[in-house]
């Protein structure tokens, strides 16, 4: 399912953590019960204090706080899926019923919160690992079935459920080999005399966009390719890059995000893998112990 920019809400947040020991959180209901638990005189006032998390956010009003707080053993249920797990956590309700709390952990690296009552929004994370002790998580809200209301937005903008509080800054340049609809989202998340850079369009040729963000963020946009360049201007750009970039990867300040590792054999899987569209980072081939 493709859903449109007003039903969603993206940002990214530094995380000082292994990666998958913050997956694990992610996809664990049971911690909530003492880790995320407020003392509070009622429900009401519990509420209130949960207003950040998404447990808070209640579109359809319940007891589900009383519920995590009173049963902090939740029985677990767990399903394969064809993309990772299902993971269920039960704890008892009223009446005699159950309440289930839902997380979805999709390979490689990713995690939807279980939170969400019909007609409520989604949240969910992608952990992208930079080193053994730190990550970058990509963290996104939405609804599929409505635009998110600017209370929603300004909320998420604020810190709420999976995000992180944004300066509303945004980003100084946006590299875009996607280009078509992507245009419009790079400007908004564009910050003041920020540039976009085209050198691809693998979304299409074709782009509409308001240009009142454009003249607002005195944005420029560039477009680039070096198909047609002289060999002079590519043989220039490769020496500038040598002086100026090559220093900081040497040093280990700029770091790929590697998706997976395949040997020649598995060569068709990797083909398959990026036809799909759902990996995050580079496909790497292992030849002869050395990689490419």
């Amino acid at each position: 399912m493709t859903l449109p920019a007003s039903h969603c809400y993206v940002s990214k947040k530094w995380q000082d953590c292994n990666w998958v020991q913050c997956l694990e959180g992610a996809i664990d209901t049971a911690h909530f019960s003492f880790l995320h638990m407020v003392v509070a005189q009622d429900e009401a006032q519990a509420l209130a204090m949960l207003q950040h998390a998404a447990i808070g956010a209640q579109g359809e009003q319940n007891a589900r706080i009383r519920w995590v707080r009173d049963d902090p053993m939740p029985r677990f249920e767990i399903n394969e899926t064809h993309v990772g797990l299902t993971i269920g956590g039960a704890r008892r309700a009223d009446d005699g019923q159950l309440y289930w709390r839902i997380a979805q952990f999709m390979q490689p690296n990713h995690a939807l919160v279980p939170s969400a009552f019909p007609g409520e929004n989604y949240h969910g994370q992608t952990f992208v690992p930079v080193d053994d002790r730190s990550c970058w998580i990509y963290t996104y809200t939405w609804n599929p079935d409505r635009p998110l209301t600017e209370q929603e937005l300004e909320r998420c903008r604020r810190g709420h459920t999976v995000h992180a509080e944004v300066d509303g800054r945004g980003v100084d340049v946006v590299l875009d080999m996607v280009a078509g609809p992507y245009l419009a989202r790079d400007l908004e998340a564009l910050a003041v005399d920020g540039r976009i850079a085209v050198i691809a369009f693998m979304g299409g040729t074709q782009a509409t966009i308001d240009v009142i963000p454009l003249l607002r963020k005195r944005a420029q946009v560039t477009g680039s390719t070096l198909r047609p360049c002289t060999v002079e201007h590519k043989a220039a750009i490769a020496q500038e890059l040598l002086a100026r970039i090559w220093p900081h990867l040497d040093k280990g300040h700029g770091r790929p995000a590697i998706e997976a590792v395949f040997s020649p054999a598995q060569a068709a899987d990797a083909h398959r893998l990026m036809e799909s569209g759902s990996h995050f980072g580079k496909l790497l081939l292992e030849m002869d112990g050395s990689l490419t």
